[in-house]
């Protein structure tokens, strides 16, 4: 299952069209498919269907910026998940709140910290911490063993291949 996908709903991070991203991951015979558009989840709905169209499980979710920061990723575990991200991320829009860190508490919702990203407390059941390939011999130094239970691959598709990144 690929974590955390973008499509070009993620403004200047991503090139894919939902449906190409979708028929990519046909193409690899991806089971499960988790669209994490920066942000928003305005491509949610065209997801779900293109999901359908291929068999491919659809999970939506939204990765949270500040700017260029990452802040986290929320992978909704049903609806009620998807509702609590886009309640939190609309009354960013509306002034309502600012971003968090670490993120609320989320009842329905998976939560992914990139690796190094110190929360100040113990993660919560709900609570991963996303590792990029390019990180793995990070991982040596990890003092807290009993983190490793916590570990989940984030790598990140936002680009189809070098002529589409720039």
């Amino acid at each position: 299952m690929y974590l955390n996908c973008h499509s070009y709903y993620s403004l200047r991070y991503g090139t894919f069209s939902v449906e190409a991203l979708v028929e990519k991951a046909a193409k690899l015979k991806v089971k499960t498919l988790a669209l994490t558009d920066i942000n928003n989840s305005s491509g949610v709905i065209d997801f779900v269907r293109e999901c359908e169209k291929r068999r491919i499980r659809p999970v939506g979710g939204m990765e949270f910026r500040n700017g260029d920061e990452i802040l986290f990723i929320g992978i909704a575990r049903n609806n009620f998940g998807f509702r609590e991200l886009n309640e939190y991320m609309s009354a960013i829009n509306l002034g309502e709140r600012e971003h968090t860190f670490p993120a609320p508490d989320f009842k329905n919702v998976y939560i992914i910290y990139p690796y190094g990203k110190t929360i100040g407390r113990p993660l919560k059941e709900n609570e991963y911490i996303g590792i990029k390939p390019t990180e793995v011999s990070r991982l040596i130094r990890l003092k807290n063993v009993s983190l490793t239970k916590k570990l989940v691959v984030r790598q990140p598709v936002t680009f189809s291949d070098n002529t589409t990144y720039y």
